[in-house]
């Protein structure tokens, strides 16, 4: 059975905060990992879902957070109102085909973000890797 196609655009980017910690003198950090988390909301009033997707780069050694980035992503839905419906408890429902587009769309362009960020940094060879779209959705929308 084939979805229906939903027009979207990607209409904006905002950088909600990002820190980058200050190393000590002589200070070094070479292992480092990625914690990243995301989340999507809606913005029905504007016809807007809005993927928010927070990035912490994790000194391995101390267990301290070295930089750290909330960024949203925001689609604009043509005929938001038709597209994204409520389910029975209130809640907008992000259709499938969507979620499969918007996330990983919003992680790839949150990595550009981060690296073209820290270029010049200690961080700067702190790449984040590519993160299949299975490991933030739920069970029942893994193909």
């Amino acid at each position: 059975m084939s979805e229906e196609q939903i027009e979207f655009r990607f209409a904006g980017l905002q950088t909600m905060s990002k820190s980058l910690v200050a190393l000590q003198l002589g200070e070094t950090t070479a292992d480092f990992i990625f914690e990243v988390k995301v989340e999507t909301k809606v913005q029905a009033e504007v016809g807007n879902v809005i993927v928010v997707v927070i990035v912490k780069i994790i000194n391995v050694n101390k267990q301290s957070v070295l930089a750290a980035y909330e960024i949203c992503c925001i689609f604009q839905i043509i005929d938001f109102n038709n597209k994204i419906l409520k389910n029975e408890a209130g809640l907008y429902v992000i259709p499938d085909i969507l979620q499969k587009t918007f996330l990983p769309v919003s992680i790839s362009t949150v990595r550009g973000i981060i690296f073209s960020d820290l270029v010049g940094t200690y961080l700067q060879n702190a790449i984040m890797p590519v993160i299949y779209i299975t490991s933030f959705m739920p069970e029942d929308l893994n193909p």
